[in-house]
């Protein structure tokens, strides 16, 4: 499927939809996460190549505070988040793995991205955030 909106990008690369989840604790899981879906319009033939990154204002000032990305480890993925430094348009600190390398499906429409939420200073009281 093309999107006509935007012919000239490559079809695995176009986002269609993104939804954004909070994740509560379980017995499982013991923390909140928050939780990506990232849905393409193609889809894409090698994920390691396709990746994305998701940056975040939690604070609302119009500055991103963290960044949320996948990251390639072998022939596995992961997820990787970290604080950015606005002024510097650069990290701010060392990266953070969400602790779980996932294999990723072939010729996938969909990726996955979480992170526990308060790492990204999202707390249960915060009720909206700009990302992009």
């Amino acid at each position: 499927t093309e999107d006509p909106d935007e012919v000239d990008v490559a079809r695995e690369l176009d986002v269609r939809w993104v939804g954004v989840r909070l994740e509560p604790p379980t017995e499982v899981v013991t923390t909140t996460m928050l939780s990506f879906g990232l849905a393409r319009h193609e889809r894409a033939a090698n994920p390691q190549v396709t990746r994305f990154e998701v940056y975040m204002d939690v604070d609302r000032d119009g500055a991103i505070d963290h960044r949320v990305r996948e990251a390639a480890r072998g022939d596995r993925m992961e997820t990787r988040f970290a604080a950015w430094d606005a002024e510097t348009g650069g990290l701010a600190g060392p990266e953070a793995i969400t602790g779980t390398l996932h294999a990723t499906d072939l010729h996938t429409h969909l990726t996955m991205l979480s992170v526990p939420a308060a790492a990204v200073g999202i707390t249960g009281t915060r009720r909206s955030t700009s990302m992009c």
